[in-house]
This record gives C-alpha cells, sequence and structure tokens, in this order.
C-alpha cells in the first residue's frame, strides 16, 4: 500500500539489493485492476524471470482508470511519479532503465506519462492505444506501439472508435512521427515475427532511441497473447503473439 492505494510488485528471485534492476511500471485498462491485468498478460511473471522489477499500480475512480486530462480529479501522474520514487528508494532500480507500458486507456496514460516531468523513462511500449507524443521539441522517445487492425474501440486506420468523442489519427502515422522526432530513418524495415503480424522498425534513430510498431492482423482489442485474445474461439493467428514478451525484448534493447 502506497498513498492509500495499492500495488503489486514483482521481484527476480535473484534480486539481492547488491546490483541495480530495470524497471517496469504496468498500468490496466478500463474497469480493470492490478490483480486482473497481471493474470491478463503474465507480465509480471515474465518481467521478473527476465531481470525485471515490475510494478502494477490499481488506477483510481470508480471503474478503475486512469486521468488523463481532468486536472480537477485525481493526479494520476503525480501518484505514479511519487509511487515509482518510492519503488527507487526502497530497491536497488537501475534509474537509467525505468520503463513504462499499458493496454487501452493504461496505454494511453503510459504514452503521455513519459512526458510528464521529471522525464524517468527511457522507453514506453503502448498497446491498443498509441497516442501522439506531447513532449516537448527537445525530447524524442524510444517507442512501441502493438495494434490490431480490427480493434473496434481504438481504429487502427484512424477515426472514432466505439466510445470515443474524438477522432484519432492512424496509427502508423502516429508511430511514423515518433520515427521522425527522434530522427530515424525515413523508411522503416518489414518483417514477420509470427503468423498474422507484421512488425516495422525504424533504424538510425538518434541517441540510441527506438522505435517500432507492431500490427496484429485482423487482431482486436484485447492484449495479444493474453487470456481474452487467446481463448477467444475465433481467435486470429496474430491473436496468439505475446505482446508481454515483445515488449521485455524492446526493453532488453532500449537502454
Amino acid at each position: 500500500m502506497f498513498e492509500k492505494r495499492a500495488y503489486r510488485l514483482a521481484v527476480p528471485r535473484d534480486y539481492d539489493g547488491g546490483r541495480a534492476f530495470p524497471l517496469v511500471v504496468l498500468f490496466h485498462g478500463w474497469s480493470s485492476d492490478k490483480e486482473a491485468f497481471d493474470a491478463e498478460t503474465s507480465f509480471d511473471r515474465l518481467g521478473s524471470a527476465r531481470g525485471y522489477i515490475v510494478v502494477t499500480p490499481d488506477g483510481s475512480g470508480t471503474p478503475r482508470s486512469w486521468n488523463l486530462f481532468d486536472s480537477k480529479a485525481t493526479n494520476d501522474y503525480g501518484y505514479i511519479d511519487k509511487l515509482v520514487g518510492h519503488v527507487a528508494n526502497e530497491l536497488c532500480i537501475d534509474r537509467t532503465r525505468i520503463y513504462a507500458t499499458g493496454h487501452s486507456a493504461g496505454s494511453a496514460f503510459a504514452g503521455f506519462l513519459v512526458c510528464n516531468k521529471p522525464s524517468r523513462y527511457a522507453a514506453v511500449a503502448m498497446v491498443s492505444a498509441t497516442v501522439p507524443s506531447s513532449c516537448p521539441p527537445s525530447i524524442a522517445e524510444s517507442v512501441l506501439g502493438i495494434h490490431g487492425t480490427a480493434d473496434p474501440a481504438v481504429l487502427y486506420d484512424g477515426g472514432k472508435g466505439v466510445g470515443q468523442s474524438v477522432a484519432i489519427p492512424p496509427i502508423k502515422e502516429t508511430i511514423a512521427a515518433y520515427a521522425k522526432r527522434a530522427s530515424c530513418q525515413a523508411t522503416p524495415t518489414t518483417d514477420r515475427p509470427a503468423p498474422g503480424v507484421v512488425r516495422l522498425r525504424y533504424a538510425g534513430c538518434k541517441n540510441g532511441k527506438a522505435v517500432a510498431l507492431v500490427t496484429i492482423e485482423k487482431g482486436g482489442h484485447p492484449w495479444p497473447g493474453g487470456q481474452q485474445a487467446t481463448l477467444d474461439p475465433k481467435a486470429v493467428p496474430g491473436a496468439r503473439f505475446s505482446a508481454s514478451r515483445a515488449i521485455l525484448d524492446f526493453f532488453d534493447r532500449v537502454r
């Protein structure tokens, strides 16, 4: 418990306080919570096995979510900053390797969070909601986007999805803008890491930054590789692709 809000903490088995470990902060989607999200993604288990300390906090409000814009409501940005500082003081954290990731509303929150002061985060991975950068021009982010082309809530090709009041730009356009901010090469390389999955990676980014997009062909809104995506009897091949492992692979490369 920290400031009357609970969070889950997963620590690598070999953690002994003698060396610094990277930290990932994991944000659940709208109406979810820390327990459900860790169960859905297995990120706490996979991340700690890979050598990451993983913090999964609860959002605010009823139902739980993340306050993106309302300055009169709960200051989730301030809370998370204090929480990360608290964990970094309690455990031996590599402060140059703090990462943020999330799903849907939690993904949007993570995308905006990395642009809030202080700039703590080495990279952000956004799943099923890839928001344009809100950082000042002097700051370029390392970004991984993961998105399904048939997502009904956050439309891959842009526009207003289910329940949205504001149109968003196409996901590829948003990722290309991140690549431009990081001075990457204009044309990405393309490969297929799994059936039904297309990956775009931008090379030559400045200062060791990395920008990539993983597209799940005909994929929906659930976390790829999670229980909702894989247990659906109509699941497309790409739905079985592990977003959790792909994110950890990306964070492994961004230091």
